[in-house]
Order: C-alpha cells, then sequence, then structure tokens
C-alpha cells in the first residue's frame, strides 16, 4: 500500500471494476475483518489509518469482481460462515431459509407427540386384529431376528450397535421404538414378513 505499489495496485485496478471484496487478516494470519468496497485502495487507507480497525491487522487480500456480481451478497456469505471477529455485524442473504426452516422444525416437533400418542394404522390391512397391533418383547425380539439387525436399523433409522444394545433389554427395546414414533413402521414390518 505504500510506494510503487500502492500506484501499480491503483492502476491494476482502474483497468477493472474497482468494486470488490478485500479481506484483513491479523499478525498470526487468522481472519480479522471482511468488507466490500467500490473503491478498495481508499476503503484499505481508511482501515489503515483513522477506523476502528486501524492498528488490528497486517496483511490483505483483495478480490476485484464484474459489475455483475452480486457483491453484498458474497460479503454476508462469507462473514456468515468465517464469523471474523473485526464484523460486527451479520450480514442478512436474500432468499435464505434459516425462518422457514425454523417454522419447519418447529412444526415436525409438534407432529412426534401425536405421532406416538394417536398412531396411523391405516396402511396395515383391514384383517390385522388389535392383537397383531400389539408390541411385545417376544414380538419384538422375533422381528428382530427375522428381519436382521441391519434391516431392523434400517427401519428404525439408526445404527446396527445401537439396535443390539437395545435389544439386551427388550422393555427398553420398546418404550424407545414407541417414544420415537417407530412403532407403526415397526408393526408394519412384522406384518409384512408374517405369513
Amino acid at each position: 500500500m505504500e510506494g510503487i505499489h500502492r500506484d501499480r495496485l491503483r492502476t491494476f485496478i482502474d483497468k477493472y471494476e474497482r468494486q470488490g471484496l478485500y479481506a484483513l487478516y491479523d499478525e498470526k494470519g487468522n481472519l480479522y475483518y471482511v468488507g466490500r468496497a467500490t473503491d478498495i485502495v481508499s476503503r484499505l487507507d481508511t482501515h489503515k489509518d483513522s477506523d476502528k480497525h486501524s492498528g488490528k491487522w497486517s496483511s490483505m487480500a483483495f478480490y476485484v469482481l464484474d459489475s455483475k456480481s452480486d457483491i453484498h451478497e458474497l460479503e454476508s456469505l462469507i462473514i456468515a460462515i468465517a464469523s471474523p471477529p473485526g464484523n460486527v455485524n451479520q450480514g442478512k442473504i436474500k432468499g435464505s431459509l434459516r425462518e422457514d426452516f425454523g417454522k419447519y422444525w418447529l412444526a415436525q416437533a409438534k407432529e412426534e407427540p401425536e405421532a406416538v400418542l394417536k398412531p396411523d394404522y391405516s396402511n396395515v390391512s383391514k384383517k390385522t386384529s388389535l392383537k397383531d397391533k400389539r408390541l411385545t418383547d417376544k414380538k419384538l425380539s422375533a422381528w428382530v431376528n427375522e428381519v436382521g439387525v441391519k434391516e431392523a436399523a434400517r427401519i428404525l433409522e439408526i445404527s446396527a450397535p445401537y439396535v443390539s444394545i437395545l435389544r439386551q433389554d427388550l422393555e427398553r427395546f420398546r418404550e424407545w421404538i414407541t417414544g420415537s414414533g417407530k412403532k407403526e413402521s415397526v408393526i408394519l414390518s412384522m406384518n409384512k414378513k408374517s405369513p
């Protein structure tokens, strides 16, 4: 940024668009700050001499972008991922699904207790009796032996070692299946395998 290097940098940037992103690094080489500017050289001068970042960074990198780039989106994305200590404000990304995902997650959490308390047996054959809908220790043990640990793990959406651990205490295993909302899947699997 001094002497001939400053002039060369300015000449290079003037050949292209003058907007871009820059990153400031501390003395240890850790990312300290990410910013955007339409005149990178002037902006870096400000950070070097007179604002709250002066003295907190020792090296920098800059990226000249063409005018078609959405520089604000890129800056926001980098700040969101890297969380540099010099950036107080977290950028907002257009079209972020964070809020929608939060609402979806909350709705799913509310539905889970309903699925456990009121299981849907609509996929079970009409001929299936209430007795066949019960999950007993004997049925559970026979089911795991019949389908195998790997298939049971796939149906329950857990690891095979966890199935092996749970099946050592069938009462606990049955409670886990009911509490996790997997009872219907197990019963459907049992009925498919039954003659």
